[in-house]
């Protein structure tokens, strides 16, 4: 992800500066189709949210889009999505059996395509943490279900 040339300067003071809401969340938006994450920041950043504020994309079933965030900026980036109409996802669960769009778990029984969904979304996790600096990914990691006791062994620096 490439930084914005307009970040302003004061966006770093901004960052060391402690939050009464930490950590981070992701807020997950219908997207028309699933392009490379390059694309889909540059048409967030269209729609205003600014690219140094979104911390990675990802795609967790069709026609839906991830997008990790920290809490302190999510009613931010609603109120600029919701300027153009575009609303986000409240319920939507990512280690829900719905997620499983193979027809090959179709046949399997609930408690295995439960385990499956869980196991998928896990491994989603494990790839944006790793693709996130070394100080933001253990702070992102807090609050996600990560069940992988090598975690921090097998972080790339």
């Amino acid at each position: 992800i490439k930084k914005d040339a307009t970040v302003p300067k004061q966006a770093s003071v901004e960052q060391s500066d402690e939050s009464e809401d930490q950590g981070f969340t992701f807020v997950y938006l219908p997207f028309r189709s699933r392009s490379r994450p390059t694309e889909t920041q540059k048409v967030l950043s269209k729609l205003g949210l600014p690219s140094y504020r979104i911390l990675d994309i990802c795609y967790p079933t069709n026609r839906k889009v991830g997008i990790l965030l920290h809490n302190d900026f999510v009613t931010e980036a609603t109120s600029i999505l919701a300027k153009y109409g575009v609303t986000l996802i409240d319920n939507f669960d990512p280690t829900a059996v719905s997620v499983l769009q193979d027809p090959s778990f179709a046949n399997d029984p609930e408690c295995v395509r439960r385990h499956i969904a869980l196991a998928l979304h896990q491994n989603r996790l494990m790839k944006v943490l790793y693709r996130l600096r070394q100080p933001v990914c253990f702070s992102a990691a807090r609050p996600f279900p990560i069940k992988n006791p090598q975690f921090k062994n097998n972080l790339k620096y």
